[in-house]
């Protein structure tokens, strides 16, 4: 099973700040590797942060951009990256939110099973096999 979630524990001393870099830095680099693997850029991205007792989840998307100066422009200023987040999925802080979380998580996990590896097939292994 292909890794289809990004885990990032926040130290709670740095601040929402530094998480959201983070979260741009860690998203933005698996986008890259997208590119450079020529994989398309057209399905999500998903990353979990933990701060304290709370976890958010993180959503990447990305595109390409197309326009006259495409020759000038680098690779990286050739894709668009938009970062949503973060969306609290639950919290260790208490039973109910523990519980809510637990259900969030295997509802990410059900997601990284079916929607992420049919994608990955697709996208990635079967253009893996046709290249050899």
């Amino acid at each position: 099973m292909p890794i289809f979630l990004n885990v990032f524990d926040q130290d709670s001393s740095s601040g929402a700040k530094t998480e959201f870099y983070s979260m741009a830095e860690w998203s933005f680099a698996g986008l890259q590797k997208r590119r450079m693997e020529k994989w398309p850029l057209d399905f999500p991205t998903l990353s979990v942060s933990i701060s304290n007792d709370d976890w958010n989840v993180w959503v990447a998307v990305a595109r390409e951009t197309e326009g006259e100066a495409e020759s000038t422009r680098s690779d990286e200023e050739r894709v668009e990256m938009y970062l949503f987040g973060p969306l609290l999925i639950g919290s260790m802080r208490d039973s109910y939110s523990a519980i809510v979380l637990m259900a969030n998580l295997a509802d990410l996990a059900l997601w990284g099973t079916t929607e992420y590896k049919a994608w990955f097939e697709e996208h990635v292994l079967k253009a893996k096999l046709e290249a050899e």
